[in-house]
């Protein structure tokens, strides 16, 4: 079946597009693809399925239209994003969804095993190449800016001075005995997008969407790296900015600063101590930097002119993870 009609538009990621419309006298939202590429939202219908409760929308209906794929899923009409949440409610209640959130990720979506290290180190590698170096090499190719830019054996950001990639993958080869030995911790249920646009709330209630099973490396670390690419790194208040000032070896911007954001961040840190060891906890800063490795070339078709504030922000995030004492000292 498909749309009855028209209602208005969400957005979409990847090709993909998501709508508010009314079908058989309910509203409802439609997330759809070219038949070719339904591969990610099958993959999501799945997940979907699997963890469907109070956390999770459910899949009202899924299956191909004359040109595409599509799952249907409740309009939550009364519920608003977590970044707006967190900027017009109180703060209290942020922290109670951050607690229901965390409870929720390992007490129901996250099903542990034991990787041999020797799996681990090979996954590393991996993970390292196609989502640090490959990101990097593409997009030095096509943006002269980053390409000068890499050269540099240090960059100064905001006028702080900072290793650049070329001595972090340096020194992060000699931490992947640190990385894999605290890794092997692994997870099959991966929700693999838990980023504060793909959470919504109300109340003391959140519902969790668009999960991502594209995750070659499939640590639970991985997942919270996402929560910390916002609350960490400022990312909602990042992608606003417009421009940015690149001068050899400078790279200057307006950073983005927000107190409920650090509160919470601070908040989820605590949080964090029930589940994590404090290698745990240090190593999701490694995969907070790599999501902003990764997103790069996507950034680049956006706005060329702002992918140095990306870049940026990436080699802030691996500097803190590598002048951490216990990752140095291990």
């Amino acid at each position: 079946m498909e749309l009855s009609f028209f209602k208005k538009a969400l957005g979409g990621g990847s090709n993909s597009k998501t709508y508010i419309t009314r079908i058989g006298g309910r509203t409802i939202v439609r997330k759809k693809i070219s038949k070719k590429e339904n591969s990610k939202l099958k993959s999501q219908v799945r997940w979907l399925i699997k963890n469907q409760g109070e956390n999770v929308p459910r899949v009202i209906n899924h299956g191909y239209g004359m040109f595409s794929y599509f799952y249907d899923m409740p309009h939550y009409s009364d519920f608003i994003n977590f970044g707006e949440f967190i900027q017009k409610e109180d703060i209290t209640k942020s922290f109670k969804i951050i607690d229901k959130l965390v409870d929720f990720l390992f007490n129901e979506v996250y099903f542990c095993f034991n990787e041999p290290k020797e799996t681990v180190s090979k996954k590393l590698d991996f993970y390292i190449t196609k989502k640090i170096k490959d990101k990097i090499t593409e997009l030095s190719r096509i943006n002269p800016t980053i390409g000068r830019l890499i050269k540099y054996q240090f960059i100064n950001i905001n006028g702080r001075k900072y290793k650049n990639i070329s001595q972090i993958l340096v020194e992060l080869d000699k931490k992947k005995s640190f990385i894999a030995k605290n890794s092997r911790k692994m997870a099959n249920n991966l929700h693999g997008d838990v980023t504060i646009e793909n959470i919504l709330c109300k109340d003391n209630s959140f519902i969790l969407l668009d999960p991502n099973d594209e995750n070659s490396f499939n640590s639970y670390l991985v997942d919270l790296g996402k929560l910390y690419q916002s609350l960490h790194s400022n990312y909602e208040f990042l992608i606003k900015l417009k421009n940015c000032n690149v001068s050899g070896d400078n790279v200057t911007f307006i950073c983005p600063d927000n107190r409920a954001y650090k509160e919470l961040y601070s908040y989820l840190l605590k949080r964090l101590d029930l589940f994590l060891s404090s290698s745990e906890k240090k190593l999701i800063i490694f995969h907070e930097a790599v999501h902003y490795a990764r997103m790069l070339p996507y950034k680049q078709k956006i706005n060329k002119e702002t992918v140095p504030i990306y870049y940026a922000t990436m080699i802030k995030r691996f500097n803190e993870f590598l002048e951490n004492d216990q990752a140095n000292n291990l």
